[in-house]
């Protein structure tokens, strides 16, 4: 038995509603709405460990799952699928091209960057804007999704930047300043047999977590960490005189929250520090483009809602370096890949020209 339906399709034109319409598309709100979607439901499911077992080949739907709500869990899958992410095969989901990209280490860092170690500020702007929470006391970042996204981003595309520097100038023990979980002396003591380092932070639960990644990566006889304030020579541990290079990565350009001065006077302990035998001072510090590509804006962004002072581009630090008492004699950075970073090598000016 066939059903026939007979009908007439009435379209209306009106063009005030066109234009109304016209002017939602070019306001970019569609591309919003989508992209912040995608990214905390993207967030679920790495916190819930499904993207990781999409990473690790599994395709089979109860084992992506696990104990997960199976709905919910094979519609959010499916609903990738209209991204282009993923693909349906036999019994469950598979990544596409592009999801395969999307599930790379850099993607989820980046995801982890913003959502996991930022999110909970950014979930809290309303309050920031309204006084009614302060950054600092009520709102924190948080520290440990900040150190492992950044630790991944760093061994990928700048330890082997900082190595070549110190290399240039024979150097084989690094003083690392912020060390954080320790990532950089570990990993490139990981990489290097002969290489030693020795890593500063405040946080006494950073270098708890640091010391014992270090043991379970073998290396904790080339490397060790210490509870010291990485910007204040007094506190440092007997152990620095062993460094012949020191080190400090994303962190000094916090203190321009400080002003130009604050700055310049820790670049100046640092140019003390190096009576202490070292060969080469690296500064290695992110570059804010103030333009839309590779979340600069993002990070712009959440530098301001943790009230740090804002990175800068290489050509301000080169402007900023003859006001203190050190000379910068190499800038170090990888083309085209990674979050845009530039190493200054350095040396006190007092010393420049006697190599």
């Amino acid at each position: 038995m066939i059903t026939r339906y007979d009908h007439r399709s009435v379209e209306l034109q009106d063009e005030h509603t066109e234009q109304a319409w016209s002017a939602y598309r070019l306001s970019d709100m569609p591309q919003i709405l989508d992209g912040y979607h995608k990214a905390v439901v993207l967030a679920a499911l790495m916190r819930t460990g499904v993207l990781q077992r999409l990473r690790e080949g599994r395709t089979d739907l109860g084992d992506l799952l696990g104990t997960l709500d199976p709905y919910f869990g094979e519609k959010l899958l499916g609903w990738l699928s209209t991204a282009g992410y993923t693909q349906r095969v036999d019994g469950g989901y598979a990544p596409t091209e592009a999801g395969a990209a999307l599930l790379s280490d850099t993607a989820l860092a980046q995801l982890s960057f913003y959502i996991e170690a930022y999110g909970p500020v950014t979930q809290r702007i309303e309050d920031l804007l309204r006084g009614t929470a302060r950054y600092g006391h009520d709102i924190q970042r948080d520290g440990a999704a900040l150190g492992r996204s950044c630790n991944t981003l760093f061994d990928l595309y700048h330890i082997d930047v900082v190595l070549e520097a110190f290399a240039r100038r024979s150097a084989t023990c690094a003083l690392d300043l912020g060390c954080g979980a320790g990532g950089f002396l570990i990993e490139a003591a990981r990489r290097d047999q002969q290489f030693r380092g020795i890593g500063l932070d405040i946080s006494e639960g950073a270098i708890a977590e640091a010391s014992k990644r270090a043991v379970e990566a073998g290396v904790a006889e080339r490397v060790s960490f210490h509870v010291a304030d990485a910007f204040d020579a007094a506190t440092w541990p007997a152990a620095c005189t062993r460094a012949d290079a020191l080190f400090a990565a994303g962190v000094l350009h916090e203190h321009f929250r400080q002003g130009e001065e604050a700055v310049i006077e820790i670049l100046n302990r640092f140019a003390a520090a190096w009576d202490r035998g070292l060969k080469s001072i690296v500064l290695g510090e992110p570059e804010l483009y103030y333009d839309r590509q590779d979340n600069d804006s993002d990070l712009d962004l959440v530098h301001i809602l943790t009230l740090q002072g804002f990175p800068r581009r290489h050509n301000g630090w080169l402007d900023l370096f003859p006001r203190s008492d050190l000379a910068c004699r190499a800038v170090y950075s990888r083309r085209n890949a990674g979050p845009r970073f530039a190493f200054y090598d350095l040396v006190p000016r007092r010393l420049e020209g006697t190599e």
